[in-house]
């Protein structure tokens, strides 16, 4: 498995903007989209979890916002209306 991790950029507000490329998927898989890891974890670290989201999407799970794994989307969302 092959990965590269691409730093979008590094928003004052936010953190950490990230792709990852995993044999050549980029992730998270929606266009324009890029893992944002908060701005009190420093960059390397914002790097291995944002490789950690990847792996996680790649096996086909689903990472929500918050950075939780659940086994696919319409679990998170039964979840979620369950409150």
């Amino acid at each position: 498995m092959k990965i590269k991790t691409k730093l979008i950029g590094v928003d004052p507000f936010f953190g950490s903007h990230l792709n990852v490329y995993i044999d050549g998927k980029k992730f998270p898989r929606d266009k324009g989209l890029s893992y944002i890891i908060p701005k009190h974890i420093e960059v390397d670290l914002a790097r291995e979890v944002a490789i950690e989201y990847a792996k996680h999407e790649a096996s086909g799970k689903f990472v929500s916002g918050s950075g939780e794994f659940y086994e696919s989307e319409a679990e998170y969302f039964k979840i979620i209306a369950e409150g």
